[in-house]
C-alpha cells in the first residue's frame, strides 16, 4: 500500500489514508524527487599562461625556438584545460619602443608572424604557432636594449588575456660589414670597403667584433659561423672603408683584430718640433712634411690617438724633447702652410694630448 506522509510528530507518523498492516512489518519510506534550478549563467574564467620556457639560441640571428608558452583555458577539467586556445601577436606593442624600430604582423598558415625592422640595421621574423611556441625563422636585428613583445591568448568563450615575451639584449648580436677579399698581412685590407653583411655575438653596445667573439653569416645561412683564411677588413657601415681587420678560426671565433691606421702629412719629430702652437702655425715656405699614421677615426690625430711613423703601427712617433712637442699637419705633402697640428707632451709614447687648428 502506498501512502503519503502528511505529518511527523516525534514518533507518531500520520498518513493521508488508513493503512492496515500486520504486526512487526517493516514500513519503507521514500522521499519524492526534487529538482533545484538556479537562474543565470556560469562565469568563464579568463585564460592565462601557466609558465614560459625560454630556449635562447646562441645568438638572435640563429634560427630555432625562442620561447614556449604553456597556457590554460580556464576550465576546471584538467583533461581539457589546454583545448581551444588561440595565440596571436598583439597589434598593440607598448613594450617595443619606437626608437628600436618598427613591427609588422602577418600570418603563415595558422601561425601569427611578427617582423621587427630597424632601418639600416636589419630585421628579424618570428612566428608564433598555436602550441604557444615562439621561434626565430630568419633575419638579423641589432637589439639596442631589452624589450618585450605582447601576445594575446583567446579561449573558446572569447575571453582574452595578454602575456609578454621578453627579449634581452644579452641575446642580441651586432651587425657589421666585411671585405670580399682576404690577405695574409693584417694591414693589406685596410681601406677596402666593407660589403658583406655579417653579425657577431657581442652585446649590441659594440658594433665591431673583438677577439673571442663568434662571427655569423646572414641571409640564407643566417646563424652559421662565418669562416675564412687570412684577414678581412671590417667596417660599421656598408661600403665604408675598413677601420680594422680580423681573422677567425674554423669555428668562426675571432683570433686577432688589427686596427687600420690613417695616413696624413706632418712634420718630422726630429726637425720640426716647436714649443707652441703659434710657432707651428707661423711657419711657411719649404716644409719637411713626411707621411705619418694614426689610429684615430678622423683625418688628423686628436686627443688620445697614437701617431706612428710606419703603416704597420710598430714604430710610435717619438718626441725630440719635452719642450718642443708641437707638430704641424699639412693637407698635402707640398703644402706651404700647415692647417693645424698636434701636441704630444711625453717622449716615446706617440699619444696625442690634443689637436689644434691654424687660423
Amino acid at each position: 500500500t502506498n501512502a503519503i506522509v502528511v505529518n511527523v510528530a516525534g514518533s507518531v507518523i500520520t498518513l493521508n489514508t488508513l493503512v492496515s498492516e500486520d504486526a512487526n512489518v517493516t514500513l519503507n519510506f521514500a522521499a519524492p524527487e526534487t529538482k533545484f534550478v538556479r537562474n543565470g549563467a556560469l562565469n568563464n574564467s579568463s585564460p592565462y599562461v601557466d609558465s614560459t620556457t625560454y630556449t635562447y639560441p646562441q645568438s638572435s640571428t640563429m634560427t630555432g625556438n625562442y620561447a614556449n608558452m604553456d597556457s590554460r583555458n580556464g576550465t576546471v577539467d584538467a583533461t581539457k584545460f589546454t583545448n581551444d586556445i588561440i595565440y596571436a601577436w598583439s597589434a598593440d606593442q607598448p613594450l617595443f619602443p619606437s626608437g628600436l624600430g618598427t613591427f609588422a604582423i602577418t600570418s603563415a598558415g595558422d601561425s601569427s608572424v611578427i617582423t621587427l625592422t630597424r632601418a639600416g640595421v636589419g630585421s628579424v621574423t618570428m612566428p608564433l604557432n598555436q602550441s604557444g611556441l615562439v621561434s626565430i625563422s630568419s633575419g638579423s636585428f641589432n637589439f639596442a636594449s631589452s624589450f618585450s613583445l605582447k601576445v594575446t591568448i583567446t579561449d573558446a568563450g572569447g575571453l582574452v588575456a595578454a602575456h609578454n615575451i621578453l627579449f634581452d639584449d644579452v641575446q642580441a648580436t651586432s651587425g657589421f660589414y666585411a671585405t670580399i677579399g682576404t690577405s695574409v698581412m693584417p694591414s693589406a685590407r685596410c681601406g677596402d670597403p666593407g660589403v658583406i653583411n655579417l653579425t657577431h655575438s657581442a652585446s649590441a653596445t659594440r658594433t665591431l667584433p673583438a677577439v673571442g667573439d663568434i662571427i655569423y653569416q646572414t641571409g640564407a645561412n643566417a646563424g652559421s659561423p662565418a669562416v675564412w683564411s687570412g684577414y678581412k677588413g671590417m667596417s660599421a657601415s656598408e661600403n665604408e672603408n675598413s677601420s680594422a681587420t680580423l681573422t677567425v678560426n674554423g669555428s668562426g671565433v675571432v683570433q686577432a683584430v688589427s686596427q687600420c691606421l690613417t695616413s696624413f702629412y706632418g712634420t718630422s719629430s726630429i726637425y720640426q718640433g716647436k714649443s707652441s702652437s703659434a710657432l707651428v702655425c707661423s711657419q711657411s715656405g719649404s716644409n719637411q712634411a713626411v707621411l705619418l699614421y694614426h689610429d684615430g677615426t678622423k683625418a688628423y690625430p686628436g686627443a688620445d690617438d697614437t701617431v706612428y711613423t710606419n703603416a704597420s703601427g710598430t714604430n710610435k712617433f717619438d718626441v725630440a724633447n719635452t719642450s718642443s712637442a708641437f707638430y704641424a699637419t699639412f693637407s698635402t705633402q707640398g703644402a706651404v702652410s700647415p692647417n693645424g697640428g698636434f701636441y704630444i707632451p711625453t717622449s716615446n709614447t706617440g699619444i696625442v694630448f690634443y689637436r689644434f687648428t691654424c687660423p
